[in-house]
């Protein structure tokens, strides 16, 4: 049962994923990286992993403030989503 549900819900994320891929790959390039990096930039900041980044930075870059480290951290969500969308 349990192996069931987790193949139904690996489905619907596959199809959410192809259908949303679809989509950005119809819109122009630049439009398609611009609303990617925003929404990367978005739900990035929201993910457990932003606070790991954050961790991750400050132990790399220990002589730079806090502002400079989530600035880095930003711009890496934002070329993520870039690079992701690009066109897959």
């Amino acid at each position: 049962m349990k192996k069931r549900k987790n193949f139904i819900k690996e489905f619907v994320e596959y199809t959410f994923l192809r259908l949303f891929f679809t989509f950005f790959n119809l819109l122009p390039i630049k439009f398609s990286r611009k609303i990617s990096s925003v929404l990367f930039s978005f739900f990035g900041r929201l993910s457990k992993y932003n606070l790991i980044a954050l961790q991750n930075c400050k132990i790399v870059f220990p002589n730079l403030k806090q502002s400079e480290i989530k600035n880095i951290v930003d711009k890496s969500w934002k070329n993520l989503g870039e690079t992701t969308f690009k066109r897959a």
